[in-house]
């Protein structure tokens, strides 16, 4: 009875372990699509309404990690300091990436911003449909594998 209970915890164990391993996939999706949002929201501001660049960092994208940067941000560009940092589960491609699109905009004119924001939402919107696919084939992949060491386990312990 006790390797039944044990083996049962031990693939509940690996099946969560597995799953928290590929949230990262998940996580780096999730903040890019709140990037691609933010883009839109931003945008739609410098073809309408004109408000300028802190009117949109105060609005809500979703995804908490994005929320936190994009609020450390506006600090930022109200005191002149640097640019927060990003999270770990981005890659080095996707930092340099959003880096420099927070330091270009918001520091022209509003028919080159306008501009340059069109071609990001092109960029960005590749870029999500890249990492949603990603996304998808990795969480599935890990909350499988760390279920099938857990039977595995489970099938040893018995």
């Amino acid at each position: 009875m006790l390797r039944i209970i044990i083996g049962i915890s031990v693939t509940a164990l690996s099946t969560f372990i597995g799953k928290k391993y590929t949230d990262k996939y998940c996580k780096r999706y999730s903040f890019l699509k709140a990037l691609c949002d933010f883009n839109s929201a931003l945008l739609r501001d410098v073809k309408f309404k004109k408000n300028g660049i802190l009117d949109v960092l105060g609005d809500d994208f979703g995804n908490k990690d994005f929320d936190v940067f994009i609020h450390e941000y506006k600090l930022a560009m109200e005191s002149g300091s640097n640019l927060p940092t990003l999270p770990d589960y981005l890659d080095d491609k996707d930092k340099e990436e959003i880096d420099g699109y927070f330091i270009k905009i918001g520091k022209s004119s509003s028919v080159s911003e306008y501009d340059f924001l069109l071609l990001k939402r092109e960029e960005f919107a590749e870029r999500c449909s890249e990492l949603k696919i990603e996304s998808q084939k990795y969480s599935s992949l890990g909350t499988r594998l760390g279920f099938i060491l857990g039977v595995t386990v489970f099938i040893i312990i018995i």
